[in-house]
């Protein structure tokens, strides 16, 4: 209908406005199934999503082609009948896995393509730069990509339990080692606005996903997958943005004993190719050591110093 010259101009406004309406009610839907842990209905969801993304944006093609693979395996996935539960787990999680790229992949493009616009208009209009710089985040929520990302959230503890797979999952992944003090935070809110002059990696409790990464921060390291971000949230995509370690822990053991053994050390983290993640000691930088030798020898001098003040009419 859509493509045919002699439909009505009407006809096709209301197609739109009908398809629009469904796409929004089923976003709504999967933000409430909040409990929902059956692969069989968390996959049937994703294959409906990714079906509205692959009619919207025909000219993805890995989208196509992984709307074709959800469609060939998930039904037998889901159900634990591909050779094994366990090999039925790691193909989903692979499918899965090539589906978080495709949304991140999404999502970076409608940042390039919509951030500098916004910008520019925003600051034209003088709207405050807080609001400036969630437009797009907040754009991108209200499409069904958000919808994958939530199911997306859901299966990946159900699938790593299934294929006994590493207890990291990485949400902005790094490719080169990173440095810095290990310190420990109750909240990422609690660190908003500060500046660290030393380059740290924090291990965090709550990640709403609303918030900014701290200047200074290389990594952030989630405890609990219960209180981590989702791929589309606004601290995921500025992590992407500026290369910053973001990745959740699914083991709460291995939260615990990084915090018993590296709490304020420094630390090398380093990402694998296999998806896990390795935390080990090493030195601090002579370097830094010297500047901060340096600065602390500077503060003592500053306050040791007598300020010496004429106040006769002399």
């Amino acid at each position: 209908i859509l493509n045919n010259k002699g439909t009505d101009p009407s006809v096709i406004k209301q197609l739109l406005v009908i398809d629009y309406t469904l796409e929004t009610q089923q976003s709504v839907l999967v933000q409430g199934l909040t409990s929902e842990t059956r692969l069989p209905q968390l996959c049937g969801q994703l294959r409906a999503l990714l079906t509205a993304l692959v009619g919207h944006l025909p000219q993805e093609d890995e989208l196509q082609a992984l709307l074709a693979d959800w469609t060939t395996f998930s039904d037998s996935c889901s159900q634990k009948r591909w050779n094994s539960p366990e090999e039925s787990a790691l193909l989903l999680k692979a499918l899965c896995d090539r589906t978080s790229r495709v949304v991140g992949e999404l999502s970076d493009k409608c940042q390039t393509m919509m951030g500098p616009k916004a910008a520019f208009l925003g600051t034209a209009i003088d709207a405050p730069k807080k609001n400036i710089d969630v437009f797009v985040d907040e754009v991108l929520r209200g499409t069904s990509l958000m919808a994958v990302s939530l199911i997306l959230q859901r299966m990946e503890p159900v699938l790593r339990d299934l294929a006994h797979l590493p207890p990291w999952q990485m949400i902005s992944p790094i490719d080169k080692p990173i440095k810095g003090v290990l310190q420990l935070i109750d909240k990422m809110t609690g660190v908003q606005g500060e500046v660290f002059h030393t380059p740290t990696i924090l291990l965090s409790g709550a990640v709403s996903g609303e918030e900014e990464v701290p200047d200074g921060v290389l990594g952030v390291l989630v405890r609990s997958a219960k209180e981590a971000p989702d791929i589309l949230s606004h601290c995921a995509v500025r992590a992407r943005n500026f290369g910053v370690l973001l990745c959740t822990c699914f083991d709460p053991k291995i939260s615990e004993k990084l915090a018993a053994d590296f709490a304020n050390q420094w630390v090398e983290v380093r990402c694998k190719a296999d998806g896990s993640l390795t935390v080990t000691a090493c030195e601090k930088p002579a370097s830094l050591e010297a500047e901060q030798a340096a600065a602390e020898a500077e503060h003592a001098k500053a306050a040791q110093a007598e300020v010496k003040m004429n106040l006769t009419d002399d």
